[in-house]
């Protein structure tokens, strides 16, 4: 991947790959090293790990994770 988009919040598969899964997770690079090596895939893209940090932490969907977690804490299972 190009270092320039490090920072996008939205990447193609056609500029990602296996190196990349820290921005996009696994899926979404597997998706750009399939499309790059000629899978019949559609032109895509991946919203990046950046992008669902920012929208959990600049709306109400954080902190109403934040509460479900602490009401059902004990419905969790223990690893």
């Amino acid at each position: 991947m190009n270092e320039s988009f490090k920072n996008d919040l939205v990447l193609w598969l056609d500029h990602t790959g296996k190196e990349d899964i820290s921005l996009v997770g696994r899926k979404g690079a597997n998706l750009g090293e399939m499309f790059q090596a000629g899978f019949p895939i559609p032109r895509a893209f991946s919203v990046s790990a950046q992008a669902y940090k920012r929208q959990i932490d600049q709306t109400v969907i954080g902190s109403k994770l934040d509460e479900l977690l602490r009401n059902h804490a004990e419905d969790l299972p223990s690893l």
